[in-house]
């Protein structure tokens, strides 16, 4: 008997960094940012995870240049509300409002 793969179980690729470099990159960006990085926010709720400006999904990666820290408030208008949109690189990160 020859041994098939189930259909649909696809064995993932690893991609990325691994966990401590992962999170090495992370510390690195906490302690550049130390605030939120948006420059319209001043509402002083404490950072949340990273925010990936061009997002993983679509090819980001876990690199400080495309890493910015975020208060939870800011991240929220980005993902649940669509209201706040992040582009360019580090430094030059740009806030837009979203209509």
């Amino acid at each position: 008997m020859i041994p098939f793969p189930k259909p649909g179980k696809k064995k993932k690729k690893k991609r990325g960094l691994s966990p401590e470099q992962r999170n090495r990159v992370y510390r690195e960006v906490i302690e550049r940012d130390i605030v939120c990085q948006n420059p319209g926010c001043n509402s002083g709720w404490p950072l949340d995870l990273p925010h990936h400006v061009v997002f993983k999904s679509q090819g980001g990666l876990d690199t400080e240049s495309n890493l910015v820290f975020l208060c939870c408030e800011c991240h929220r208008l980005i993902h649940a509300e669509g209201k706040l949109k992040v582009s360019g690189v580090y430094p030059d990160f740009v806030f837009e409002e979203q209509k």
